[in-house]
Order: C-alpha cells, then structure tokens, then sequence
C-alpha cells in the first residue's frame, strides 16, 4: 500500500509463502549489512567511476603423459582394430555385392521382403500367433535365402517388376548386378 518494494526482498520473511496474507517483516544488523554490501558492489560494477588496472599472471598448463608400458595401451586398441577391420571388409564386400544398403527399417523392412513368395507365405501363416510353440515343423525345416523372387516354375519374369525378398529355394535366385529391383 504505501508503493515499496521491500515486500518483494530478503527482508520479508513471508517473501516464497503463497499462503501468506500478508509480508513478515524482519530487518537485522546483519542483513542490513549485506544488503548494504550488494548495493555498493552492484553500484561498483554498473558505474565506471572505480577502475584500477593490475597485472595478472597467466599459466598454461599442458598435460603429458609418460607410460611406463605402452604396450599396455596400444595392444587392446590394435586387438580392437584387427577384429573390427574384417567385419568391415565383410559388409563393404556385402554391399558390393548387393547394390544396396540394408536399414533399420523393423516391420516396413520385414513386410517388403517376406511378401509376394507363396511358399514361405503359405508355411509361416500357420505359425501367425507367434512364439516358438506356433512354429509349424514344415517352416523351421524349410531352406530359405534372400534374391530375386521368381515365378512358379522357376522362370525370371522379364517383363514388369523385379522383386528382391525372402524365398524358398525354389522360389529365388542370385541378385544380379545393374539390376533395378521395385520400381
């Protein structure tokens, strides 16, 4: 009422109390004093009347490392690299020769390579509850590989589109190089 701002500092005790109806005052020596102190080092800070120039030293500190057996560090990253590098050689020589890169792709990924072949459809639909329980013999003895999907009979379709996905044996063959596959 009286249009201060002392409600709204330190000095009200009630100040973090929604459920106040009103500010507790209290004012000590000592939070006169800091009060005091904020004020001349904010006055301090905002005005330019109070600079001084002093020297200040710097240090760079740089760190160094001294091992005493480095084969101790180098021989589980060289062990690390030697195991890494013929999976790596292994996947460039899969994508080589497949055209294309797989994805992470769960179900969509899952869906566009397991549809479209009769064989594997017609032997996992009496599995479609899931677990292990619900898998018929006739799926889990069945050969299955990843190339282009193909008719009845074996024959390539020349003409229309050319599927890549899961198949029995008698229902893929190789992926062939330069060859467009979906589209």
């Amino acid at each position: 009422p009286n249009k201060t701002i002392i409600s709204q500092t330190d000095f009200n005790l009630a100040y973090n109390n929604f459920t106040a109806t009103g500010p507790v005052l209290s004012i000590t020596q000592d939070m006169i004093n800091e009060a005091l102190a904020n004020i001349t080092l904010s006055t301090m800070y905002t005005l330019p009347i109070w600079n001084t120039t002093v020297e200040a030293k710097t240090t760079t500190y740089i760190n160094i490392y001294s091992l005493t057996s480095p084969l101790n560090l180098y021989l589980p990253y060289a062990l690390c690299l030697a195991l890494a590098i013929p999976f790596l050689l292994l996947g460039a020589n899969s994508l080589r020769l497949n055209g294309v890169p797989a994805i992470d792709g769960g179900f969509v990924q899952i869906l566009a390579t397991t549809t479209g072949n009769r064989g594997l459809e017609n032997a996992a639909a009496g599995g479609c509850l899931g677990g292990s329980e619900n898998t018929p013999r006739e799926l889990m003895d069945m050969k299955i590989r990843f190339g282009e999907l193909v008719g009845q009979h074996g024959e390539v379709d020349k003409g229309g589109v050319k599927r890549a996905g899961f198949g029995t044996e008698g229902e893929v063959v190789s992926l062939r190089k330069r060859t467009v596959y979906g589209r």
